[in-house]
């Protein structure tokens, strides 16, 4: 087998070098030992460890490999654990900062609706209690009963709204946030309808973008 001149890296024939004995590089001139055929021991095969390690993809968790490299594979799972949730958690504080104020809007929007839809049938007995005796005899309890009807759509309509609003500001629900931004910009049931076009619009722009969208659970 040739040897390698460890300085100048030039090839020796192995009819030159004497095996325990120092050899001269006739290329750089340098004296270097040669060791003895007993003290040449080869590179160990690869064991069942290293085979089943060299198949593994780089990112493998820590828990596969845990029990075959001890303390390697322990300060992995040490260390991996502590970084993603750290990344997860700042685009959800993000998230949660970009839907305050749309979900707060429709929180706001939704409970004046709600307030409405509760006056409604109040407001419809008001009205009887004053007009009795200042004209023609009218329907009072078809009236009040369709004052209840509209109310209780109305209530329900809203009270949708503040629930996926509230949902939204949690980062929940992701479908139901949209749709109360739909709703919202209902201009024909929905109270304060001028209001209500540009808080829907804002919510679902804010809804749209790709970080507030991913950290929906």
């Amino acid at each position: 087998m040739d040897i390698s001149c460890p300085y100048c890296g030039r090839a020796l024939p192995a009819a030159e070098v004497a095996d325990g004995h120092p050899v001269q590089c006739p290329g750089c001139q340098m004296t270097f030992p040669v060791p003895a055929a007993s003290e040449k021991v080869g590179a160990p095969p690869p064991s069942a460890a290293d085979d089943y390690f060299a198949g593994l993809p780089p990112d493998a968790p820590a828990p596969a490999i845990l029990g075959l490299r001890g303390d390697e594979a322990a300060r992995q799972e040490a260390i991996r654990p502590s970084r993603r949730p750290t990344v997860q958690a700042a685009g959800s504080a993000e998230a949660e900062e970009r839907v305050r104020g749309p979900a707060t809007a429709l929180m706001l929007l939704s409970g004046v609706g709600l307030a409405a839809a509760l006056l409604g049938p109040f407001l419809s007995l008001a009205k009887q209690a004053t007009s009795l005796g200042k004209g023609p005899e009218s329907a009072p309890a078809e009236e009040f009963l369709f004052a209840c009807l509209v109310s209780l759509l109305l209530g329900a309509y809203c009270g949708y709204i503040f629930w996926a609003a509230r949902q939204m500001k949690r980062l929940k629900g992701y479908g139901h946030a949209v749709a109360a931004g739909v709703l919202a910009t209902a201009p024909f049931f929905t109270p304060c309808c001028v209001v209500g076009v540009p808080v829907g619009l804002w919510a679902l722009h804010v809804l749209s973008e790709p970080g507030v969208k991913g950290a929906f659970t």
